[in-house]
């Protein structure tokens, strides 16, 4: 991946289906919190509008300030930031459900190789067969001998812990993802000016560390929407729009 990568505004496709995950297999906020720290609404607000302009996508208009959709090195794989007052800001991620199958597949195929062994040796050292439902679930007549049995098979076996990305290997999909969304988060230190300071997702950017960190990752121009407006009549035409089709 390119060290100077830049996000630009996602154009999500129309044909394909995307799955959106705020946590779990990448815990997209641990990830943010690493690179960025502490940041504040207000002034992640003022650089993502800054920098992309006007969002092209609409949010919770209860919880939420505004959602921007960010590009990764990777195609399709999108950041997702929303300023809020409850928590800052969050961050989650969007993949195609194709992509996003091959991930938990990542993930949980140590665990149903471990499943398969425990039954195995229930089998061949006790006798015992365990019923399995259609979701893979061990039946619930049989769950009290499974937890009996299934803890001697961990003091031989232990059950397996989840890998982190960064140890996987790079040709795993989770591994390639996180990166990319790494990039990604990385990425919004890049400092915007509004006149003579510069700022970015963190704030204003003190004078000394500027030329430090455009070295890291590089510097940008504001969103050409820059001193533009837009009128109240479209918004308003964008509502009426959206409230017809809600009563179709």
């Amino acid at each position: 991946m390119d060290e100077m990568f830049h996000a630009e505004p996602a154009r999500p496709k129309k044909d394909l289906r995307y799955h959106g995950v705020g946590s779990g297999i990448i815990d997209i906020g641990s990830e943010a919190e690493e690179i960025l720290g502490e940041i504040n609404y207000g002034e992640a607000f003022a650089y993502l509008f800054r920098r992309f302009g006007f969002s092209a996508f609409g949010c919770d208009d209860f919880k939420d300030l505004v959602k921007y959709i960010l590009t990764s090195p990777v195609e399709d794989t999108f950041l997702v930031v929303k300023p809020n007052t409850a928590t800052d800001i969050s961050f989650a991620y969007l993949v195609p459900d194709k992509i996003y199958g091959e991930i938990l597949r990542e993930d949980s195929t140590p665990v149903i190789e471990w499943r398969s062994c425990f039954r195995n040796w229930a089998k061949e050292r006790h006798d015992i067969t365990f019923r399995i439902d259609e979701f893979g679930s061990v039946a619930e007549e049989d769950e009290e001998k499974w937890n009996q049995y299934k803890s001697l098979f961990e003091h031989e076996h232990p059950f397996p812990e989840r890998t982190p990305w960064e140890k996987l290997p790079e040709t795993s999909r989770t591994y390639q993802t996180a990166k990319a969304l790494r990039a990604t988060i990385t990425d919004l230190l890049a400092p915007v000016y509004i006149r003579d300071w510069y700022i970015n997702i963190c704030g204003r950017v003190p004078p000394e560390e500027l030329e430090s960190i455009k070295r890291k990752v590089g510097g940008i121009d504001p969103s050409s929407h820059a001193g533009f407006g837009i009128a109240s009549e479209y918004i308003n035409s964008l509502i009426e729009a959206s409230q017809r089709a809600k009563t179709q």
